[in-house]
This record gives C-alpha cells, sequence and structure tokens, in this order.
C-alpha cells in the first residue's frame, strides 16, 4: 500500500495531498463504504493509463473518463470494477473520484510520475508523464486490454468531442451535477463501444 509522505505538499492542498489508506479520516462514516477500494490497484491502473498516454495528452480529466468507461467495461465482463470504486460524481468536465485525485498525488510524492502545467486555451492543466515503469502485476491481462483500448480512444479526441460523447451517455443524461454516477448502472445503460468507435475516426483509424 503506499504511504503518506511527510514531505512537501507541493500543488497538492492538504486535503487532495494525502495517501489512498487515509480517505476514510476524511469522510464521514456513511461515506466510506462507498469510498473503499483497492488503494494498490487503483495506483497501478492510473500509473498504466499515465504511462500508456502520450506526453501532453491526458489531464485530470480525461484520466477520471478513461477510468471510468475502463471500469464500466470491466464490471460489463467481471461484475467488479478495475479500480475498485463502486461510483464517480457527475462534474462539468466529467466523471470524477476524489480516490483517483488522490492516488495521482501519492505516485507523484513517490516520484513515480511528475505533473507539469501546460496552457490550453484560456486555462491551465496539469499533465501528467510517467517516470517508471507501472505496478502492472496488480492488473490482469483483461483489466491491461481495457486500459489500453480507453487510453487510446480518449486521448485522440479533442475535449469539444469528448464531451459530445460523454453527454451522449444516456446515465449521463439522467444525472445531475454532483451526483452519483453508479459503475454497475452504467455498466448496464452506457455503451463504451460508440466510445472506442469514436476514438477511431479521431485518430483516423
Amino acid at each position: 500500500m503506499l504511504r503518506r509522505s511527510r514531505g512537501s505538499r507541493g500543488i497538492y492542498n492538504g486535503f487532495v495531498n494525502v495517501a489512498l489508506g487515509d480517505v476514510s479520516a476524511f469522510v464521514s462514516a456513511p461515506d466510506r463504504a462507498r469510498l473503499a477500494f483497492d488503494g494498490e490497484r487503483l495506483a497501478a491502473a492510473v500509473h498504466h493509463v499515465i504511462a500508456r498516454a502520450e506526453p501532453g495528452r491526458l489531464g485530470h480529466v480525461r484520466l477520471g473518463t478513461i477510468l471510468w468507461y475502463s471500469d464500466i467495461e470491466h464490471y460489463r465482463r467481471a461484475g467488479v470494477s478495475i479500480t475498485g470504486l463502486t461510483q464517480y460524481q457527475r462534474t462539468t468536465h466529467g466523471p470524477f473520484s476524489l480516490a483517483i485525485t488522490k492516488a495521482v498525488g501519492a505516485l507523484v510524492r513517490l516520484g513515480k510520475i511528475s505533473e507539469r502545467p501546460v496552457q490550453v486555451g484560456g486555462y491551465v492543466r496539469r499533465d501528467m508523464i510517467s517516470l517508471s515503469e507501472p505496478n502492472r502485476a496488480a492488473l490482469n491481462p483483461t483489466q491491461i486490454e481495457i486500459l489500453d483500448c480507453m487510453t487510446d480512444a480518449i486521448t485522440v479526441m479533442t475535449a469539444s468531442r469528448l464531451m459530445q460523447a460523454i453527454g451522449a451517455d444516456p446515465l449521463w443524461q439522467e444525472t445531475q451535477p454532483g451526483d452519483a454516477l453508479i459503475v454497475a448502472t452504467g455498466s448496464i445503460v452506457v455503451r463504451t463501444d460508440r466510445l472506442s468507435a469514436a476514438g477511431d475516426r479521431a485518430a483516423g483509424r
């Protein structure tokens, strides 16, 4: 498991920059079950996606979206998500999980990945780059296949095209901003093959 670092908080504030095992200290008891996850597998999935993506193509929004669709597809096949997460949050820009943000922070502190600010349009995005090989032993071949497929599909899309694809999902349309996106429900109503097809078109395949 990843442990808390007592060093500099860097670009993270005191809430975001905590290790994976410390989640329960920051949430109420009823929320702990919904935030339960396998920290090692989540960190491995996050790191694998970062290593797979081309530099400059992956920010936090795309990372959360890749893991959301990967979790849905794996749940459809195996009855569990890759990351161990059971739900995400619907935000303006895409599916979000605080646990993913915490995993990124832990990987940065351990020197396994780095972040760099990139100016995109009128805002600054934090891009992520892998500095070492991910712990792929924590993932099985099916999980790696799904993560690769979603990473390849999503990182080639423009931001506007990606939001169009997300917005076309029935679950997204029926969920209010700030509400939970349930992985089990998404596995039934969300068509991940449409996202892959959109990625193929964007890549000219």
